[in-house]
């Protein structure tokens, strides 16, 4: 039993030189974050919603350009009664018709299309503004949550230092006999 006992204060006098190596080798740290408004500048227009939302406002004013032009006039050429069965075997009886043929916008269907792609490009350019936004409130939750991060590991390392100071204190009281092993165990 004698040697239980002996064992004991080295086990925890063991114990607690491996925690002061472990706290003296400390972490790897990556470089700290820029600043907020760096990132912001970084992050600017090349965002992918940002530049998705400027494709859709691009698209938006090229539909607007379109309903602005008048339809374009088509040509057909039609053969009728061809490859078929014994009389219109051939090109003999086909009856070929060409077409022209030019679409007329009655009652203001231009311009109502007109008014529906200026709408569109309102809704584009109000969605690329709000992607803008939800951009920034992205970056400024991740920022926010990555100072706070840092701030733990201040407390935590904080508390670290005050626990083994706390075992050392403890292990120097249980060597010189002044606490129990119990003490040096629980410390």
């Amino acid at each position: 039993m004698s040697s239980v006992k002996r064992r004991g204060p080295l086990a925890v006098v063991g114990c607690a030189l491996a925690a002061c190596a472990v706290w003296d080798v400390g972490p790897v740290r990556a470089d700290p974050a820029p600043a907020y408004e760096i990132l912001l500048e970084r992050i600017g227009r090349n965002a992918p919603a940002q530049v998705e939302a400027d494709a859709l406002l691009e698209a938006a004013e090229a539909r607007l350009r379109q309903a602005g032009v008048r339809a374009n006039p088509e040509l057909a050429l039609r053969a009728d009664g061809v490859l078929g069965g014994k009389p219109y075997a051939g090109w003999g009886e086909a009856e070929i018709s060409l077409d022209l043929t030019q679409n007329l916008e009655l009652g203001g269907r231009r311009g109502a299309r007109a008014d529906v792609a200026r709408a569109a490009v309102g809704v584009s350019a109000l969605r690329r503004e709000q992607a803008g936004i939800d951009t920034v409130a992205r970056l400024a939750l991740t920022y926010a949550e990555a100072e706070a991060a840092e701030r733990r590991f201040a407390l935590a390392e904080d508390a670290l230092t005050l626990a083994v100071a706390d075992a050392r204190a403890a292990l120097v009281l249980v060597e010189e006999g002044r606490e129990p092993l119990l003490r040096g165990i629980q410390a």
